[in-house]
C-alpha cells in the first residue's frame, strides 16, 4: 500500500512537471504577434540561386511569387540588381524583413482611422518594397533611378493589375531641384549603378577611372537621368514612411523633403546610411545641411531596433548603419511605446531554466518575418 501511494505520488508529481513545462512552452510560443506573420507557407525557389552563375551571364528576368507577411503579388527578378547572398535573402523574403515589419506596424500603430496609408520608396530597385507596402493598402510612390531597373520594375507593376490605384513609379534620382545629373550604370542594370560627379562621368567615359570596389568601370557607360526633389513626387496628404537606400542621394534627397518635414508631413524615415559615401555623392554641405533640417523640423534619430540615438554619430565618416530610423515629434511617443517598445521573449532550456531576453517590437516582427522562409 505504501508503494502504492508513493508510485501515485510519483505519477501525480510528473504531471505537474510536465504541466508546468507546457506552460512555459507556451507562454514563450506566443510571446510577440499574436497571430503568425507568414501568410501562406511556399517553399523559396532555390533552383534560381543553383543557376546563379548562369542566370547572371543570361541576366533573364524570372518571374517569382511572394506571400510571406502580406497579400500575394509577382515580381520580375534579375540577378544583377542583386549579389547571391542579397538574391537568395530576397527568394526567401528575408532581406526585406525589417522593412515588411517596419510597414506592418506603422499601418497598425501610425497610421490613423480614416487615412490611407502614404509610402514612398525612394532607391526602389525591383519594386519589392513598393509592392509589400501597397498590397497592404498604402498609397505608393517608388523612384528608382536607373532605367533599366526602373522599366522591368513598370513591368512587375503592370502584372500587378489589382494593385495599379495605389502604385506609381518615378524613374529619376531625388535632388534639390529639377535637372539631369550623369549615371553610371551597366548597360542592362545593375546592383552596382549610380549617381557620379561630372568628373568622374569623364573620367569614365575616358575609361581613366577605376575603383577596386567596383567590379571594372571600363563596363560601365554614362547616362543622364532626371533630377526631381521629393516634394513634387508625393501624392500622398500624409507619408507615415519613406524607405530610403539611394547610394549616397540620401542628404540631397532629405533637403528635397524640406517643405513636407517642415509641417511633419512626413512621419518616418527609414534609412541606409553610410557617411563617407553621402558626404561624396551628396556633398558634404547636403549632409551637414540634412542633419540640420531633421533636427530643426522636430525628428529624432533612432537606431534599427529602436534605441534613441546621438545625431553627431551621423556626421561620423566611420558610420554605416544598414537601417536607421528619423521619426517626427508627432508620431514619436507612437513609436518609443509600440515599435520601439522592449518586450520579453522567453525560451526554455530545460531543468527548470528559462532564457529571457528583450527585444523591441520591430526586432521580434521582423525575426518572424524571416522564419517564415521554408
Amino acid at each position: 500500500m505504501g508503494g502504492s501511494f508513493i508510485s501515485r505520488t510519483s505519477v501525480g508529481l510528473w504531471a505537474l512537471a510536465g504541466i508546468w513545462v507546457l506552460s512555459l512552452l507556451v507562454s514563450s510560443s506566443t510571446a510577440g504577434p499574436a497571430e503568425s506573420p507568414c501568410g501562406e507557407r511556399v517553399p523559396w525557389n532555390q533552383t534560381l540561386v543553383d543557376r546563379w552563375d548562369e542566370t547572371l551571364r543570361e541576366n533573364a528576368p524570372a518571374l517569382v511569387g511572394f506571400v510571406h507577411g502580406h497579400p500575394p503579388f509577382q515580381l520580375f527578378v534579375r540577378p544583377a540588381n542583386f549579389d547571391l547572398r542579397m538574391f537568395e535573402r530576397l527568394l526567401r523574403e528575408t532581406e526585406y524583413a525589417l522593412e515588411v515589419a517596419a510597414v506592418r506596424l506603422t499601418i497598425s500603430h501610425i497610421v490613423s482611422d480614416g487615412e490611407t496609408c502614404g509610402f514612398v520608396d525612394i532607391g526602389a530597385n525591383a519594386g519589392y518594397v513598393s509592392l509589400v507596402a501597397a498590397a497592404l493598402g498604402c498609397t505608393t510612390d517608388a523612384i528608382e533611378a536607373s532605367p533599366a531597373t526602373a522599366r522591368l520594375t513598370q513591368r512587375s507593376f503592370d502584372l500587378n493589375a489589382k494593385l495599379a490605384g495605389s502604385l506609381r513609379l518615378h524613374t529619376a534620382l531625388v535632388g534639390p531641384g529639377e535637372g539631369s545629373v550623369p549615371f553610371a550604370m551597366l548597360r542592362s542594370g545593375s546592383i552596382y549603378d549610380r549617381m557620379v560627379s561630372e568628373a568622374e562621368a569623364k573620367r569614365i567615359e575616358e575609361g581613366q577611372l577605376r575603383d577596386p570596389n567596383w567590379r571594372e568601370w571600363g563596363n560601365f557607360t554614362i547616362v543622364r537621368v532626371p533630377s526631381r526633389p521629393v516634394r513634387d513626387l508625393v501624392r500622398s496628404a500624409v507619408v507615415h514612411m519613406v524607405k530610403m537606400d539611394c547610394e549616397g542621394c540620401e542628404a540631397q534627397a532629405i533637403e528635397s523633403m524640406e517643405p513636407l518635414l517642415a509641417v511633419g508631413r512626413i512621419k518616418m524615415i527609414l534609412s541606409e546610411w553610410v557617411t563617407h559615401r553621402i558626404a561624396h555623392i551628396s556633398g558634404q554641405a547636403a549632409l551637414d545641411g540634412a542633419i540640420r533640417l531633421l533636427r530643426r523640423t522636430g525628428y529624432r534619430y533612432y537606431s534599427w531596433s529602436g534605441l534613441r540615438m546621438q545625431w553627431a554619430e551621423l556626421l561620423d565618416n566611420s558610420t554605416e548603419v544598414g537601417d536607421l530610423f528619423f521619426v517626427h515629434r508627432s508620431v514619436q511617443p507612437i513609436f518609443e511605446s509600440q515599435l520601439a517598445a522592449a518586450r520579453t521573449r522567453g525560451g526554455f532550456l530545460g531543468f527548470g531554466k528559462r532564457k529571457v531576453s528583450r527585444y523591441s517590437e520591430l526586432e521580434m516582427l521582423a525575426a518572424d518575418l524571416r522564419a517564415c522562409a521554408l
